[in-house]
């Protein structure tokens, strides 16, 4: 790929930023779901994890859960390892006695599955090498069979993942069938190698989440229709480009809600 092409991919994913950005615009305002928090607040995201067999935590505000089908073979690992380590960048672990002075309910908890939680040998400062070994860690010890059991309650055994999940609800520890509203991303067209790609897509779904009023089938349709929009206007007059950008456009599929 030449200079031209690189610069044209750089310059689809500004626009892809840029238009997701106002598409999810809403003053951070709380969604009407918590009406005691007030309006003008933004969850505050943390993340954590959640040992075979142990509960989460009630009364947050937002869960989130990172989902593998099965553990991963070929390119399907650089995917993972690079959605683990996107939320590792974005969000802090979350600490039980430094956010107690925030509370609960302003909180969107995003749960790693792992069959036992890591030894804390020394403080987690989140430099890059940081980062790889965590995020090492978390898929070595990831608990596919807890993930698939969220993914067969969500509807989603159709497809291999890996998803995000988002819900009001904690959704780890029910027995039920998911039928209340939450919000999905499936990665599984993602290209493993386009690092840059998974994680614009890890922060689109964040911010979208984090914003559940715009939970709504009109605003994931003009999500949508922008993504595609600014896609074609930089795929033309570049024919080389255009198989590849419109196998890509097949990404922009709108965020399951239910």
């Amino acid at each position: 790929m030449n200079k031209k092409h690189l610069f044209l991919l750089f310059f689809m994913l500004i626009l892809t930023t840029g238009c997701v950005s106002s598409a999810f615009h809403s003053g951070k305002r709380r969604p009407p779901a918590a009406p005691h928090i007030a309006m003008e607040e933004s969850f505050e995201e943390r993340y954590t994890f959640l040992e075979e067999n142990k509960t989460e935590d009630k009364g947050y505000g937002l869960y989130s859960y990172v989902l593998f089908k099965s553990r991963p073979t070929g390119l399907e690992k650089a995917l993972y390892l690079e959605m683990i380590s996107e939320i590792l960048r974005r969000s802090n672990q979350l600490d039980k006695v430094k956010d107690q002075k925030i509370p609960v309910e302003e909180l969107h908890i995003t749960y790693f599955l792992v069959i036992s939680k890591p030894v804390e040998n020394k403080l987690f400062k989140g430099s890059e090498k940081e980062i790889s070994e965590r995020s090492q860690w978390i898929l070595e010890n990831y608990d596919y069979r807890r993930a698939s059991h969220i993914i067969r309650k969500a509807g989603l055994s159709g497809s291999n993942g890996p998803f995000i999940l988002s819900s009001f609800e904690p959704r780890a520890s029910s027995q039920d069938p998911i039928t209340t509203k939450h919000l999905v991303q499936n990665f599984e067209k993602v290209p493993s190698e386009r690092k840059n790609l998974i994680r614009s897509w890890v922060n689109t779904f964040f911010k979208h989440a984090n914003s559940p009023q715009k939970w709504d089938a009109f605003s994931l349709a003009q999500l949508g229709l922008s993504l595609r929009t600014n896609i074609a206007i930089a795929a033309s007059g570049i024919p080389s480009l255009k198989k590849e950008l419109k196998e890509w456009v097949q990404l922009i599929e709108p965020f399951v809600s239910s």
